[in-house]
């Protein structure tokens, strides 16, 4: 939806608002009967660190297929409205402008790697370990929620003057203003390293959990909040 609305010969504003919705949730109707079965997929991942036993097929190969990553997907309802004002003075042309685009996204990333659905990941890097029935890498969520609510923004302001000294020649200078919203989980679904990674403690006495940030709102500890982008 837009509007150009006249004010007078010199003044004039533009206005325009768009929104969607969009849900693409992915399942897999065989997956939930799978692991009560066989509640994981089972990967021989040889080549992956320089092996010479994979069997890989893509997941037709493996044992579960990719029951493992469903279900999976989101909802996301968007939107966004700009505003531009021109305003004539003489040799001049200024002109002021606002944005705002936001994203609310219905995640359902915790839903894969579930024991209760497809089931989680059985990796083997090495032929022997799978022989003597070892398992090199397991992977499974054990959520709090199938799926999360997310949200972020982006938001932007302009001033620039467009100024006309002479017939022939143009001089345009103007800044402009961004502003990228830290995302924001309202479940408090983020985690993240406690600290800068080349500073985390590497002995292995060391408490798994002391090694992350849990139950977080946001995703960065810090960011830039407004980036100043003159032109000219």
């Amino acid at each position: 939806m837009s509007e150009t609305h006249t004010f007078s010969s010199a003044l004039t504003n533009q206005f325009l608002f768009a929104a969607s919705y969009y849900r693409a949730i992915f399942t897999n109707t065989n997956g939930k009967a799978l692991s009560k079965t066989i509640p994981f997929t089972l990967i021989p991942e040889g080549y992956a660190t320089g092996g010479d036993w994979d069997i890989y097929q893509g997941a037709a190969g493996w044992v579960g297929g990719a029951d493992y990553a469903f279900p999976q997907g989101r909802n996301v309802t968007g939107y966004q409205f700009v505003d531009d004002l021109s305003y004539i003075r003489g040799k001049h042309n200024f002109k002021v402008g606002f944005t705002m685009r936001r994203d609310d996204i219905t995640d359902y990333t915790s839903s894969e790697h579930n024991i209760n659905f497809g089931g989680g990941e059985s990796i083997i890097y090495d032929q022997g370990d799978f022989a003597a029935g070892y398992s090199d890498v397991w992977a499974e969520r054990f959520p709090l929620k199938l799926s999360n609510p997310v949200a972020m923004y982006v938001m932007g302001a302009y001033l620039q003057d467009q100024w006309k000294p002479v017939a022939g020649l143009t001089i345009t200078a103007g800044i402009r203003f961004e502003h990228n919203s830290n995302p924001l989980c309202r479940t408090n679904c983020v985690s993240n390293l406690s600290q800068d990674f080349n500073n985390l403690p590497t002995v292995t006495s060391t408490a798994y959990n002391s090694l992350f940030a849990s139950g977080r709102p946001r995703a960065f500890f810090s960011q830039q909040n407004i980036a100043y982008e003159p032109r000219l």
